[in-house]
C-alpha cells in the first residue's frame, strides 16, 4: 500500500481552499486534481493560471488538454487525460516551472 504523504506548502492548501472552498479530506500529494477536488475545464484553466501567478510559475509547456477535460457537452468526446495532483503542483514550486 502506498504511503500517504502530506501537503507541506500550507499556501498551496490555502490556495486550494480560497480557490474553491474547503474539503472534508486532508490534501496529501497523491489528490488527484481533476478527480478528486472535482476541478475541471475552465475552472482548471483558471487554477494554473493563478498558481502560475502566486507562485512565480513557469506553465509555457504546461498543455491544459492533457491534465483537464473539456467544459461538459452532449457533443464532447472525451479522451483519456493524464493524472495531475497536488504533488506535482508542491514540486512546481519548487522547480519554479509546471509541464
Amino acid at each position: 500500500m502506498d504511503e500517504i504523504v502530506k501537503i507541506t506548502n500550507t499556501k498551496l492548501i490555502k490556495f486550494i481552499e480560497d480557490f474553491f472552498g474547503e474539503y472534508d479530506f486532508k490534501f496529501v500529494k497523491s489528490t488527484l486534481i481533476e478527480d478528486d477536488l472535482g476541478i475541471t475545464g475552465n475552472d482548471g484553466y483558471d487554477l494554473i493560471m493563478e498558481y502560475s501567478k502566486l507562485f512565480n510559475i513557469n506553465v509555457s509547456e504546461f498543455i491544459f488538454s492533457d491534465y483537464f477535460y473539456a467544459e461538459p457537452s452532449l457533443f464532447t468526446e472525451y479522451g483519456e487525460i493524464k493524472p495531475l495532483t497536488l504533488g506535482d503542483l508542491e514540486l512546481g514550486i519548487t522547480k519554479g516551472f509546471l509541464k
